[in-house]
C-alpha cells in the first residue's frame, strides 16, 4: 500500500467506524492500536520461551502516554500448546483463524507486528494477511530485528504499509501522530514506506538517550500470569515461576562479528537509573508478586560504576532478591568487587559470553575486547563466593582452526563451569559474518530466513553436519562429567532448571535418537 493511500484509507477507516471511535483528543479523531506478538515455529529441538514482550510493552506505554487507545496481543502466550507439521517443526500459540477473531473483537485501525527474529517472519506475515483479510484499511506496521535488518522484502509484501527500524517507541508515535493529522510522514526517523509504487526506506539515526524519560512497560496490558505459570523463561535457568524480566540498558559499542545487537539498538550504550531500575523491581513485587528477576541487557555491566551503584541500591533497598543473566555479562568490565556486589543483591547464577577459549579466535576472528585470562580469574572468584556460573560459546567461525575449536571445547572442564552452551555460528541477516561467509560463497542458494542458532551455514554441507553432531555430543559429554565428577555442585545447579527443560535436554540428547537421525 502507498504512502498516500494509507493516509486516506486511515482517515477514512476513522470516519466510518462507530461513534465511540470519533472521540476527540486535542481535537484529533482516537486512534485505537493493536500490538501483536505472533505464534512462534520452531524445530523440534529448540526449546520453547514465553516471556513478557517488554519491546511491544515500551512502545504500548509511550502511546498510552500519548492518548492512543492501546492492547497488546501475545499470541504465543496465550496458548503455548503445540502443532506440529510434516517437516517435524512445532508452531506454538493461538491459530491464525484464533488471531482474525481477537483483531474483529478489537477493530483496530492501526496494528503493529514484532518480528524479532527472521526466522519468524513467515508467522508475521501471516499474521499481516490475516489484518488485511479482516479489514483492508487498516494500517499494517511491522517491527522488530528483521524489519530491521531487511525492510525492503518485508515492505515487498503488499499486505505490509511500514517498517519500523530499530528502537521503535518514538519512531512509531511520530508515525501514528503524522497518520492521524495527515501530514507527511516521509520523513520520519527509521521508517520504511512505499510510494508510487516504489519502497524508500530512511537510516535509523535517532536514539532515545534519557531511558530513564520512558514510561514504564504497559504490563498491565497483558495477563501476567500466564507468563508465570507457563514458566519458560529465557535459558530456563530459574530459581521461581513468578518471573520478570526487564532491561536496564541499550546499545552496544562492541563489533563482535556475529552480533545484530548494535543494528537494532545503536552502537552507543545507555542506560537507565539504579533508581529507576530499582523503582521498577519495587513496583512488579507489590503489584504482581514478582519474586525473581531477569536482566534481558545485552551489556548489564558494560558500565562498572553504574553497575556497582545498581547491586548496591537493590541489596539495600530490596534485599536480596533472586536474579540472573540470561544474554550473559559483559566480563571485560567486571572485576572481584562486582561479581561480590551481584551475590549480595541475589544474583545466584551469571553467565559469561566467553565466544572462544583461544585469544586469537576472539581478537581477530570475533573481535571481542575481551581476554581469556581475565574470565579465568573472573570465574574462580565467582565460584569462591558461591555463584553459580555458565558459559556461551560460538564455534564453527571462518577461520577457526581444529585446535582452536578444541580449546573451546576443553574449557569448561579447565575452569569446572556449572552449565556451557554452545552455538554454532550463524550469519545473520546485518552482522559482519554474513559479509565474511557471502564474500566466501557459503550462502549461494540458502535460505537466509530459516536461521537460527543450531543451525550452520558457515561451512559446506557436510562439515556443517559433522560440527553440529560434535555440539550435540560435547554437551552431553560435559554434562555426565559434571554429574559424575562434582555431583554435589550439579544437584545444587539442577534445582534451578524447571522439571520440564531436563526432560526437553534429555530428548534432544538421546543418543540412540540422534543416531538415527543421522
Amino acid at each position: 500500500m502507498d504512502l498516500d493511500i494509507s493516509l486516506s484509507k486511515l482517515k477514512t477507516k476513522l470516519k466510518s467506524n462507530s461513534k465511540d471511535l470519533l472521540s476527540l483528543n486535542d481535537n484529533h479523531f482516537s486512534v485505537k492500536v493493536l500490538l501483536i506478538q505472533p505464534m512462534y515455529t520452531l524445530p523440534e529441538d529448540v526449546p520453547l520461551v514465553v516471556e513478557i514482550p517488554l519491546g511491544l510493552c515500551y512502545i504500548a506505554a509511550v502511546l498510552r502516554k500519548s492518548g492512543f487507545e492501546v492492547e497488546i496481543l501475545d499470541a504465543l502466550a496465550e496458548d503455548s500448546s503445540s502443532r506440529a507439521d510434516e517437516s517435524g517443526r512445532n508452531t506454538y500459540g493461538l491459530t491464525l483463524e484464533e488471531v482474525g477473531d481477537r483483531i474483529k473483537s478489537y477493530r483496530p485501525d492501526v496494528v503493529g507486528v514484532s518480528c524479532l527474529f527472521s526466522m519468524q517472519y513467515p508467522n508475521a506475515k501471516l499474521v499481516l494477511s490475516e489484518v488485511k483479510a479482516v479489514g483492508e484499511k487498516i494500517v499494517t506496521v511491522i517491527g522488530g530485528m528483521h524489519a530491521t535488518v531487511a525492510p525492503k522484502e518485508v515492505l515487498s509484501d503488499e499486505n505490509c504499509d511500514y517498517v519500523i527500524r530499530g528502537e521503535g517507541e518514538y519512531s512509531f508515535l511520530d508515525l501514528l501522530n503524522r497518520l492521524r493529522d495527515e501530514q507527511d510522514v516521509s520523513t520520519v526517523n527509521g521508517l520504511g514506506y512505499k510510494k508510487d509504487g516504489k519502497v524508500y526506506v530512511n537510516e535509523k539515526t535517532e536514539f532515545i538517550e534519557d531511558l530513564d524519560s520512558l514510561p514504564p512497560p504497559a504490563r498491565d496490558l497483558l495477563d501476567v500470569e500466564k507468563y508465570f505459570k507457563a514458566g519458560r523463561a529465557h535459558s530456563f535457568i530459574l530459581r521461581d515461576r513468578r518471573n520478570a524480566n526487564l532491561v536496564s540498558s541499550r546499545g552496544c559499542p562492541g563489533s563482535c562479528i556475529f552480533c545484530t545487537i548494535h543494528l537494532m539498538w545503536g552502537k552507543n550504550f545507555r542506560a537507565r537509573s539504579a533508581e529507576k531500575i530499582v523503582e521498577e523491581i519495587r513496583h512488579l513485587r507489590e503489584k504482581y508478586d514478582v519474586r525473581h528477576i531477569q536482566f534481558e541487557d545485552d551489556n548489564l555491566t558494560f558500565d562498572g560504576k553504574r553497575a556497582k551503584k545498581l547491586f548496591k541500591l537493590m541489596r539495600n533497598e530490596l534485599g536480596p532478591i533472586p536474579w540472573n543473566t540470561p544474554n550473559g555479562v559483559a566480563a571485560w568490565c567486571m572485576d572481584e568487587e562486582m561479581l561480590k556486589l551481584m551475590k549480595d543483591s541475589g544474583c545466584y547464577y551469571v553467565k559469561f559470553g566467553i565466544e572462544s577459549a583461544n585469544q586469537r579466535v576472539l581478537s581477530e576472528v570475533i573481535k571481542k575486547p575481551q581476554k581469556i585470562d581475565h574470565v579465568r580469574k573472573l570465574i574462580r572468584s565467582a565460584q569462591k563466593i558461591g555463584l553459580g556460573v555458565g558459559g556461551m560459546f560460538v564455534v564453527g567461525l571462518p577461520g577457526e582452526t581444529p585446535e582452536e575449536l578444541s580449546q573451546t571445547f576443553n574449557f569448561p572442564y579447565e575452569t569446572s563451569l556449572d552449565w556451557a552452551e554452545y552455538s554454532i555460528a550463524t550469519p545473520y541477516l546485518g552482522t559482519e559474518l554474513e559479509r565474511v561467509c557471502r564474500d566466501q560463497g557459503l550462502l549461494d542458494g540458502k535460505d537466509l530466513n530459516a536461521f537460527y542458532a543450531r543451525k550452520c551455514l558457515t561451512k559446506e554441507s557436510d562439515e556443517a553436519a559433522a560440527l553440529e553432531r560434535r555440539v550435540q555430543k560435547e554437551t552431553i559429554k560435559y554434562l555426565i562429567y559434571r554429574i559424575t565428577h562434582h555431583p554435589i555442585r550439579f544437584l545444587r545447579f539442577l534445582r534451578d532448571f524447571p522439571l520440564e527443560h531436563w526432560l526437553f535436554t534429555i530428548k534432544y540428547f538421546n543418543p540412540v535418537k540422534r543416531r538415527r537421525k543421522d
